[in-house]
């Protein structure tokens, strides 16, 4: 739960086994942007990706260095190219990116279009299942808020149907 306490760690090498102790990307995660603290930063960053499957991070660049701002999922697209060549990024109606600029994780993708860029909520496998679950709720609240069922049959097991059968 309190991800944004775990110690943040520099590795350098190809292995990834050279733990740096002094680096300017410390001084980035210590304060991300004005009025951001890296554990909002990253428990945000958590929040998109495990329920969108998409987190991105804009490296903006400040005149004394850099900032660290979370892009939506929601507003954030990619520019591509008709092979699939990210060549920018949108973000909202205005503010197109360099794809340096963003740093973009995502989830597993099933898709075999160029859509496959983009991760896939683990989320979205269950909708069609929930909004069945919501139909019939809302059904349900409908027919009791008339007080009333429509229609309720009833007859005995040896009940003939007919005009004669049927009362």
């Amino acid at each position: 739960d309190d991800i944004g306490g775990l110690p943040i760690v520099v590795v350098a090498g190809r292995a990834g086994t050279d733990q740096v102790d002094d680096h300017p990307i410390f001084d980035l995660f210590r304060q991300p942007a004005p009025g951001v603290s890296w554990v909002v930063l990253l428990r945000q960053f958590v929040v998109d990706f495990v329920l969108t499957g998409n987190a991105y991070i804009w490296l903006r660049a400040v005149s004394d260095g850099y900032e660290l701002h979370r892009l939506h999922p929601e507003h954030t697209r990619a520019i591509m190219t008709p092979s699939g060549v990210i060549v920018g990024w949108q973000y909202g109606a205005a503010t197109k990116l360099r794809p340096t600029e963003v740093w973009h994780v995502r989830d597993a993708s099933w898709t075999g279009e160029l859509a496959a860029i983009y991760g896939e909520s683990p989320l979205r496998p269950l909708a069609p299942g929930l909004a069945a679950i919501r139909s019939a709720r809302g059904f349900a609240t409908r027919q009791a808020g008339r007080g009333r069922p429509d229609v309720v049959i009833t007859y005995p097991v040896n009940a003939s149907f007919g005009p004669a059968g049927l009362k």
